[in-house]
């Protein structure tokens, strides 16, 4: 998990952050979610043989993570 507080390298600010995590044997897909700067950031990490449509899940994701804000936002 990272700080809540902003973070910084020789007085750059980190702006954004991509998460990663690493399949294991046998896995098709792997998701990293992670929170910084008030966003919550996701990474999707597949075996491009068993998910050939890795790109089109990423957006269904994305597109997924939107509406539920527009949601949360709405209520």
């Amino acid at each position: 998990p990272l700080p809540r507080s902003k973070l910084s390298l020789a007085g750059s600010p980190l702006r954004e952050i991509y998460p990663m995590a690493p399949l294991a044997r046998g896995q098709a897909l792997a998701v990293a979610l992670s929170t910084y700067g008030g966003q919550v950031h996701v990474g999707l990490v597949a075996d491009g043989k068993a998910v050939p449509d890795a790109d089109r899940l990423a957006e269904c994701v994305k597109e997924e993570l939107a509406e539920l804000l527009a949601e949360v936002l709405t209520h």
